[in-house]
């Protein structure tokens, strides 16, 4: 973050370009496992 901020980025470019992807890469497997499991248990 303070490398990006000394190359003179914005914080919205830090945030799109850094920490969003970092954090999709923790957020989307859980997330889509519950999803499946959700349609697992429903019934059709």
């Amino acid at each position: 973050m303070e490398a990006a901020e000394a190359l003179g980025m914005r914080k919205s470019k830090i945030m799109r370009r850094i920490i969003l992807p970092q954090a999709m890469r923790v957020i989307v497997p859980p997330t889509g496992n519950e999803t499946i499991g959700m349609l697992k248990t429903t019934s059709l």
